[in-house]
């Protein structure tokens, strides 16, 4: 009884901060920080230090917790946990899976990190739950929340047989366990043996796909030749370059919950991208703009896909650059006076170009030029579309105070 009162609170509890509407950034950050699987892939061997000391505290508070009292988070605290064995109480008890892979998906996670890929960390389970409640709330988005799915199809195995996804597929699970099993003298000859047969594995799978999505990612980033371009999302300030944000975002959605303007959406996948950069969070700039001085999204990271950014620093940070499409552009196409982009423009980066009769166009100053979207979300030509654009770049980069416009 204490049992199930404990995990409906610690449920509620990431529901509610998962769903809740304006709250710190650390709340929203809470539950997806205490994995030691995102921590040990990313953080420590993937060779990317992704937090505070503080938010290094919860992983390796929850291994030392494992080495004494076993997979105590599983059974206790972990939602989706509690939501498979709610499932599991309503299932017919058949075998339909007899290959306990998490072992294998653990490693394949792990190894991946040393190659810098750590692809499997999107299996971490409170990635999962955050990703997908955040997805309840952007169902409007369509395919873009398929990541989302790979909850509810946990809970569907866990109906047909008892705690499948916890006992066979869960990695961080795995984790939990061996570092109990490790603890015990008695148990560390046949948990030594099964542990070898399950990295080996793991490196088969692991290595291989790291290579290959590397050599994908490096081959896509090629096309883009140092410049914007349309194949290029628009990241999150403080994702830094292309291939290193798609390798460490783990789908979790913690920043595109915390967005205050929802700038931030589960992107769609892209003609010709790589698969590893599928489904992460990117910037819907006809929807909305990327407030200046913000930085909610860069704190709420659990993965270090985004690093923490000050608002100063933030402010001088380009993630993407826009481009006047003429053809479209009522100045440029039509003769008519508008210059709505420079008007919204917080950085002072469009600037004008006066046809034969004097009237002005719109001309963006690449150098200056944040990628906020201001100018896009603004923009009032329909005809074509939207006449001004922001693309992509292969890295973000810190640009300069900009000098006023003449």
């Amino acid at each position: 009884m204490l049992n199930w009162a404990v995990r409906l609170l610690a449920l509620a509890l990431a529901a509610g901060l998962a769903l809740g509407g304006p709250l710190p950034v650390w709340a929203d950050r809470l539950f997806p920080s205490l994995s030691p699987l995102v921590a040990l892939a990313h953080g420590v061997v993937g060779r990317s230090w992704y937090a505070p000391l503080f938010w290094l505290g919860p992983p390796v508070l929850m291994l030392a917790v494992a080495i004494w009292r076993g997979r105590w988070f599983c059974r206790w605290l972990c939602p989706v946990g509690t939501l498979v064995t709610g499932a599991t109480a309503c299932g017919v008890r058949k075998r339909v899976w007899p290959f306990r892979v998490n072992g294998v998906l653990f490693w394949a996670a792990l190894i991946g990190g040393v190659a810098g890929l750590p692809l499997f960390t999107v299996l971490d389970p409170l990635a999962q739950f955050t990703r997908l409640t955040v997805n309840l709330t952007a169902w409007r988005d369509g395919i873009a929340w398929i990541p989302g799915l790979i909850l509810p199809a946990a809970l569907l195995l866990g109906v047909f047989q008892p705690m499948l996804w916890c006992s066979h597929f869960c990695p961080l699970g795995y984790l939990l366990e061996r570092a109990f099993l490790l603890s015990r003298l008695n148990a560390a000859r046949a948990t030594v043996n099964q542990t070898r047969r399950d990295l080996l594995l793991g490196a088969a799978i692991g290595l291989p796909l790291a290579w290959w999505a590397r050599s994908g990612l490096t081959r896509w980033m090629g096309t883009g030749g140092g410049r914007p371009t349309a194949a290029l999302p628009v990241l999150p300030p403080g994702a830094g370059a292309q291939d290193r944000f798609a390798a460490l975002c783990t789908r979790c959605y913690a920043c595109v919950h915390v967005c205050p303007t929802k700038v931030l959406r589960p992107s769609r996948p892209q003609p010709g991208a790589p698969v590893t950069t599928w489904f992460t969070p990117a910037l819907n700039t006809d929807a909305a703009t990327c407030d200046e001085f913000c930085t909610r999204c860069s704190h709420a990271c659990p993965a270090g896909a985004i690093q923490p950014l000050t608002e100063a620093v933030k402010h001088q940070t380009q993630i993407g650059v826009a481009e006047v499409v003429r053809s479209a552009c009522l100045a440029w196409a039509d003769g008519q006076h508008c210059m709505v982009c420079q008007e919204f423009c917080p950085y002072r980066a469009i600037t004008t170009d006066t046809d034969a009769k004097g009237l002005p166009r719109p001309v963006v100053q690449p150098e200056i030029c944040r990628g906020c979207g201001a100018c896009q979300n603004q923009c009032p030509a329909i005809r074509a579309g939207k006449a001004i654009l922001v693309r992509g770049i292969p890295a973000q980069r810190r640009l300069t105070e900009p000098p006023a416009a003449t």
